[in-house]
């Protein structure tokens, strides 16, 4: 039986190459975050979703991606350290066609190209909702396996930051049930 994986990595600004003066105000708000936030359970991290010999993952400006479990990591942003993190979601309850079917869903309907937002619609949203889609019975029920914590920034910040108006908020439980075929 195949298991779905959730690899996790931790997001890191590069600012190995550069001197302080030229690192830029985003790098050092994530410096901030990547130093600060991990001490109080907030984090900046970057998944993706291992199934059947393949690695899923949602990036902005490319939507899903895919490459092989086994070979190069695709769709990592840039400073990421890992994977620091890789989780047995379950065992994988659908075939290799289903999966494919669900992935046309996801990337059609809720993970396109120009849908990713940093707070409202990321991998993590994603890999939740293709987990959900592939390890749960009925996808109106919660993955309970899937780290409540790695959304957490993203979900605190979403609460205080308006979100653009071309940005649709992730629902994960219904945009599960909608590739699912419920």
């Amino acid at each position: 039986m195949n298991n779905v994986i959730l690899h996790v990595y931790e997001l890191q600004p590069d600012t190995t190459s550069r001197r302080p003066h030229e690192i830029s105000n985003t790098d050092r708000a994530l410096l901030m975050v990547t130093g600060l936030l991990p001490s109080i359970g907030m984090g900046a991290y970057h998944t993706s979703l291992e199934v059947m010999e393949l690695k899923y993952t949602f990036a902005a400006n490319a939507g899903i991606m895919c490459g092989r479990a086994n070979g190069p990591d695709v769709g990592v942003p840039n400073g990421a350290k890992g994977p620091v993190q890789s989780v047995n979601l379950g065992p994988c309850l659908r075939t290799k066609q289903e999966l494919i079917q669900i992935i046309k869903k996801l990337s059609t309907l809720f993970y396109t190209s120009t849908s990713y937002d940093i707070m409202h619609r990321n991998c993590n949203h994603f890999t939740e909702t293709l987990a959900t889609c592939l390890v749960v019975h009925d996808p109106r029920e919660r993955l309970d396996t899937y780290p409540g914590w790695l959304n957490r920034l993203a979900n605190t910040g979403a609460m205080v930051i308006t979100k653009n108006d071309n940005v649709v908020t992730s629902n994960v439980l219904a945009e599960a049930r909608v590739a699912s075929g419920y």
